[in-house]
């Protein structure tokens, strides 16, 4: 019986769904622990016979706050509140006697806090790292990093790491606000395991280097959706797969920036331009927060354009193994890029936030996948 606790986002969440449901496929018992609006979404989304058993916190045990603006807010109150909300899923597990008990924790590696309840009832703790090798590896210098390229340069002193250009790291990694977060996220040997979702074939030498500082990590990926699972936290228009239907071979760009990225309408805009002038097929995910200032600008922009598709949300995998998909336009998330990678599609990155342009950059080099 394994308890499965992410962070509250799409990107976070997917991932560690993808997960529960190989290991309830092996006859698993899984309790996966969610905030009440995400666990009222992935119900709502997904409507098959379920094999996993889904829990729920308040939402309340979380701020009503902007995720990305205010990441050190979330983790902190997750560290007491929800916290709280966890211990009291445990003990009504294990007072359940219908249910084998359970014998291990598997938390986001933003949660640190999940050790100490781990290790308060008695059982074992894997972390589940949810980005690529390559910032696993990076995250473990953030002190030489600082000190040594606050005001730019080239990382080229890491083994196991090609030269990379200050700007492509995180800013919050060199400016000190990851200090505040970085034990929070950090890989430990305490953990009965550490799950990175990525391959060796991607990324040897990072685990190569990573397997010399923490004997638990597993390269355990891609968790990625499967011809039996294609859970999501967002409720997907299957339309678009019709759609797709109709296109030639290899013609179709698709363009989707994730969950949580956002365009300015001076972006979108641009965007629209070349898309115009291109005169190639695209599907669209246009979320309606995308757009900052107006959300409904593009539906506007392409009312009698027939070449075009929108949609708020699409089954990805699908999408990308669509004989009529060429190319992905992508935020380049570590997800979407997985995604990517194991279907075969060239991306062109168009990195917003956190360490996307890190992997933007991995994608072109060494990678070459777009």
């Amino acid at each position: 019986h394994v308890l499965v606790v992410p962070f509250p986002a799409q990107g976070h969440i997917n991932p560690m769904l993808h997960l529960s449901d190989r290991l309830a496929s092996m006859g698993v018992l899984v309790t996966f622990v969610n905030t009440r609006s995400n666990h009222d979404k992935i119900l709502k989304s997904n409507c098959e016979a379920d094999s996993l058993r889904f829990v729920s916190v308040p939402d309340d045990c979380l701020p009503q706050a902007k995720l990305l603006s205010h990441l050190e807010l979330f983790l902190d109150t997750a560290a007491t509140s929800m916290r709280d909300e966890v211990e009291k899923i445990v003990e009504q597990l294990m007072g359940d006697l219908s249910a084998p008990t359970i014998t291990c924790i598997i938390s986001d590696a933003f949660f640190y806090w999940t050790r100490d309840v781990a290790q308060k009832f008695g059982f074992s703790r894997a972390c589940f790292w949810t980005s690529s090798a390559t910032f696993a590896l990076i995250s473990c210098y953030i002190p030489f990093l600082r000190e040594n390229l606050e005001d730019g340069g080239t990382l080229d002193s890491i083994p196991g790491l090609p030269p990379i250009p200050a700007h492509y790291l995180p800013s919050r990694f060199l400016d000190g606000r990851e200090d505040h977060i970085r034990h929070r996220m950090s890989i430990d040997d305490s953990d009965a395991w550490a799950l990175v979702n990525s391959f060796d074939d991607l990324e040897k030498e990072q685990f190569d280097q990573l397997h010399k500082k923490f004997t638990s990590i597993v390269a355990a990926g891609p968790f990625i959706p499967s011809k039996e699972y294609s859970r999501s936290v967002w409720e997907q228009e299957l339309c678009c797969m019709n759609w797709l239907d109709e296109q030639p071979p290899q013609s179709v760009l698709y363009i989707s920036f994730g969950s949580l990225a956002t365009l300015s309408l001076n972006d979108t805009q641009e965007l629209a331009n070349g898309l115009e002038q291109s005169e190639y097929a695209f599907l669209w995910v246009a979320r309606l927060d995308l757009i900052e200032e107006n959300s409904e600008f593009l539906q506007q922009r392409f009312k009698h354009n027939k070449r075009g598709m929108f949609v708020t949300w699409a089954p990805q995998m699908k999408v990308l193994q669509h004989s009529s998909v060429a190319a992905f336009l992508t935020h380049c998330g570590w997800n979407s890029l997985m995604e990517a990678i194991v279907s075969g599609v060239p991306v062109l990155g168009w990195p917003c936030f956190a360490e996307q342009k890190l992997n933007c950059l991995f994608a072109v080099d060494p990678w070459q996948v777009g």
